[in-house]
């Protein structure tokens, strides 16, 4: 929304909605003294597939709606610190999605051998970053082990395969 006159002194209060569980946003942002706008955040919400959201901006009788779509997260890369381990060592993996995450995202994470590699169900991006390091523990293994370890977001994934040694 842009004021026709500059906001008066104390500023100007119109006031906002997410009218979408795509988006957050504050209630309100205070127009400046002199000034005809302002800016303010908004976030959007961890969603599984695309959505139109809209921001309506209220002052008085007048309001004004912006439009936008989300997209869902998706996974960008997933990197392991070794390739290969021994039975008893653990290594880390990191998984990096697509886009800064605006809250705590939580991306699923699997071991196609949970006897030999050990994986937590999930791990957690955390609001602000793309990427995730976690620990992945191995036990003891009497021959050569290929064990596929996947992370999966909103349906997509990847999966780095891990080869453990006796």
């Amino acid at each position: 929304m842009r004021l026709i006159d500059p906001a008066p002194a104390g500023g100007r209060v119109v006031q906002l909605a997410a009218v979408d569980p795509g988006l957050r946003t504050a209630t309100s942002v205070t127009i400046p003294q002199g000034q005809t706008s302002a800016e303010f955040s908004i976030v959007s919400n961890d969603v599984t597939e695309l959505q139109n959201a809209r921001v309506v901006a209220t002052l008085g009788d007048s309001t004004a709606t912006a439009s936008m779509v989300v997209k869902p997260l998706a996974i960008k890369a997933f990197a392991l610190s070794a390739a290969t381990v021994k039975g008893g060592v653990s290594v880390e993996g990191t998984v990096t999605l697509d886009e800064v995450v605006g809250v705590n995202t939580l991306v699923t994470v699997e071991s196609a051998d949970p006897a030999v590699v050990v994986v937590p169900s999930s791990t957690t991006v955390v609001k602000g970053g793309k990427a995730r390091t976690f620990t992945i523990k191995t036990k003891a293994v009497t021959a050569a082990k290929y064990v596929k370890i996947t992370v999966t977001k909103n349906g997509t994934s990847t999966y780095r395969t891990l080869k453990v040694t006796p």
